[in-house]
């Protein structure tokens, strides 16, 4: 399912968000602080929020927008972060295979993901499976390429790259 990462952003609060997550977070002079439920450190203002631009733990020494927010307090992916946000708080909109209406999990789906297509590439299935819609491409452009997924700053898909010669570091080559 595609996600769009800058419309899910624009649609949630913080408030909506620090509902979602249940945050106990007392506000004042337009903030909410209070400890970081996810870092468990620092004192009871470590984790400031301000509605309309953005958060910051002091603890972590990282902040951002209602997608990093939820990744850092549950503590997994900003991908999967934006996957629970677009669950919790669905549109009536019909989801889009992308703006472009080219669909990536169609054509990930139809990678080559064997061990014998990698090993030409030194690349590991655990990588594959870390990193994901990823494989060797069986036709098209990238026909015979290692094909990848290019993502943005926030981990929003923006293409796939496709690669013929590929020197990656040791650990995550076959053995």
């Amino acid at each position: 399912m595609f996600i769009d990462f800058n419309a899910l952003k624009e649609r949630l609060s913080f408030e909506e968000v620090i509902n979602k997550l249940e945050l106990d977070l007392p506000f004042s002079n337009n903030q909410f602080r209070g400890q970081c439920p996810s870092c468990k450190g620092g004192d009871s203002r470590v984790l400031v929020i301000t509605p309309g631009k953005g958060f910051y733990c002091n603890v972590a020494g990282l902040g951002g927008d209602v997608i990093s927010l939820t990744a850092h307090v549950k503590q997994c992916s900003v991908k999967d972060a934006a996957k629970y946000l677009a669950d919790c708080f669905p549109t009536d909109e019909a989801p889009k295979a992308t703006p472009e209406g080219f669909d990536p999990e169609a054509y990930a789906e139809k990678l080559d993901c064997s061990a014998e297509a990698l090993e030409a590439f030194g690349v590991s299935t655990t990588l594959i499976e870390k990193v994901g819609w990823m494989g060797v491409c069986k036709k098209g452009v990238n026909k015979g390429k290692l094909v990848f997924p290019l993502r943005g700053e926030f981990g929003e898909f923006i293409d796939f790259i496709g690669v013929e010669n590929v020197s990656l570091p040791k650990k995550w080559r076959c053995e």
